[in-house]
């Protein structure tokens, strides 16, 4: 799993002081926050029909040992595989149109 917090250490140290203070249900909201490895946001831009859709996904990586029970199903996974593979494409279009980019600013120069 990629390394990264959403919430750095010694701002978690921090406000462990003010654990004692603060109502439980908010307690439990910020130890799942500390605890997940790191937060993702999937911008999709889909064209159906001729009319463009945009989506995004948004979540994030829990560590195993945050108390939090799986809420989604088969169909969530599909959509989730989905998006992933039109960021893939979206990426790899990107890259495409950099390197391009780069290659006529050298072509230029020459």
């Amino acid at each position: 799993m990629p390394k990264g917090s959403l919430i750095p250490r010694d701002v978690k140290k921090k406000v462990g002081m003010f654990e004692k203070f603060m109502p439980a249900d908010l307690v439990n909201q910020f130890k799942i926050l500390s605890e997940a490895e790191r937060s993702f946001v999937i911008p999709v831009k889909v064209e159906e029909n001729g009319e463009v859709k945009y989506l995004i996904i948004a979540g994030m990586l829990l560590n195993d040992k945050v108390p939090v029970q799986v809420n989604y199903d088969e169909e969530d996974l599909d959509l989730l595989r989905y998006a992933l593979e039109k960021a893939e494409m979206a990426l790899a279009k990107t890259k495409t149109q950099e390197n391009n980019t780069s290659e006529q600013k050298q072509d230029g120069e020459a």
